[in-house]
């Protein structure tokens, strides 16, 4: 009975024994998954932290080719030198500065460690501070920018201009015009007869802008006739089944570019009415 008892027991022991062994391996597995589910989030977010900062480094990059293309190399037209200013004033030049702020402030990291509780939090005072103006700088842009300038001078001018020439016109009821960081600007299209008239106005108080618009207008047109008062006129030239011409009136940081497409003596007739516009108050 004693030794049926003690064989009892000892099956037990072995029994609890080997159930011990067993949590022991299942806990060290649940141990091990977790630790490897612990390493797969942390590499799945260091992967995304790499992806991010490479589509934020391709942004920037693209942003900062934008600038200097626009700053040192030609456009293909007008309408594209305006876009590109657009894009650097509304989108480029935020993002680069805030792109900057970001990189100074991950290079100084150790730096900082070293500073006092007080020039910590000042720097990351200064730190939020200049993103916080970057978004405001592209917020205010975006939501202020947009404007009707169907009523402003260069329009109604315009419109009375061709008027005069005694073909009938056709304009849109609104013009879209957009004031942004660097400059006032519009384009619009205009039907005159069977010709094409696009308006193209820029303001801005240095006159640079201005300047780029002329020589773009040079580029696109080639030698002008200077009828004085700050008009310059680009002769209809045959582009094979129809003529193409100019008129630019440039003022102090301003400029008015009209691209006209059609018959040559439309056209003749245009450039007529158009460059009077030098001597309208």
């Amino acid at each position: 009975m004693a030794k049926k008892q003690q064989n009892g027991g000892n099956l037990r022991y072995a029994v609890n024994k080997k159930a011990l062994k067993n949590a022991r391996a299942q806990e060290a597995q649940a141990r091990a998954r977790e630790e490897q589910r612990r390493e797969d989030r942390e590499k799945s977010r260091r992967m995304g932290s790499v992806f991010l900062a490479s589509f934020l480094a391709l942004i920037a990059l693209f942003c900062l080719y934008t600038l200097i293309h626009t700053l040192f190399f030609p456009a293909a037209s007008l309408s594209e030198l305006r876009s590109d200013l657009l894009f650097v004033s509304l989108v480029a030049l935020p993002y680069l500065i805030a792109a900057g702020a970001v990189l100074i402030h991950r290079l100084n990291q150790k730096r900082r460690s070293a500073y006092s509780e007080r020039g910590r939090r000042l720097s990351g005072a200064l730190y939020l501070l200049v993103l916080l103006g970057c978004f405001a700088l592209f917020g205010v842009q975006l939501l202020t920018g947009p404007r009707d300038a169907s009523q402003a001078g260069v329009c109604t001018q315009t419109v009375q201009a061709l008027e005069e020439s005694g073909l009938p016109v056709t304009k849109p009821e609104t013009i879209p015009a957009f004031r942004s960081l660097l400059e006032w600007s519009l384009e619009t299209e205009l039907d005159c007869g069977r010709s094409r008239v696009l308006l193209h106005a820029h303001t801005e108080g240095s006159g640079l802008i201005p300047a780029a618009f002329l020589k773009q207008a040079e580029r696109d047109y080639g030698e002008y006739r200077d009828a004085g008062s700050g008009c310059r006129i680009w002769e209809p030239r045959d582009t094979g089944g129809t003529f193409r011409a100019a008129v630019a009136l440039s003022g102090t940081g301003s400029v008015t570019v009209w691209e006209l497409q059609g018959p040559r003596e439309e056209l003749e007739r245009l450039i007529g009415v158009l460059s009077t516009q030098a001597d309208t108050p």
